[in-house]
């Protein structure tokens, strides 16, 4: 239950520090790079340390990920200038960024997966 929590409330935090691309590459890299990894680590820890992973721990990943967006998406709806919002790529650039993050997600746990198999089998 507190990881759940400590998971959601990070998910929060990161969506309202960073909530649309304004301040440039720093916004792209933290909401292109660094969210997916921050929810997938939970998973990776599982795989590290039970060689195991649990549909929860990927499951609660994407919901803090899909929250994370919802949040800062929705707080750039309610800071942004209309013209900014109704502009006709914004909703776009939303869809594919949030498409990006859930394939670098997926590939972080699947990646850190397939790296550990491999190392157990060599060590073995």
């Amino acid at each position: 239950m507190p990881g759940l929590v400590v998971t959601l409330a990070v998910a929060i935090a990161l969506g309202l520090a960073v909530p649309d691309f304004r301040y440039d590459v720093f916004s792209i890299v933290v909401i292109q790079l660094v969210r997916p990894i921050v929810f997938a680590v939970p998973a990776i820890y599982e795989i590290v340390r039970s060689n195991t992973l649990s549909r929860q721990r990927v499951l609660l990943g994407a919901i803090a990920l899909v929250l994370c967006n919802v949040v800062g998406f929705g707080w750039y709806y309610v800071e942004a200038p209309e013209s900014a919002v109704h502009d006709g790529m914004t909703d776009i650039i939303i869809i594919y960024s949030f498409a990006a993050q859930l394939i670098a997600f997926l590939g972080t746990i699947a990646f850190s997966k397939l790296v550990l198999m491999r190392m157990r089998r060599r060590a073995e």
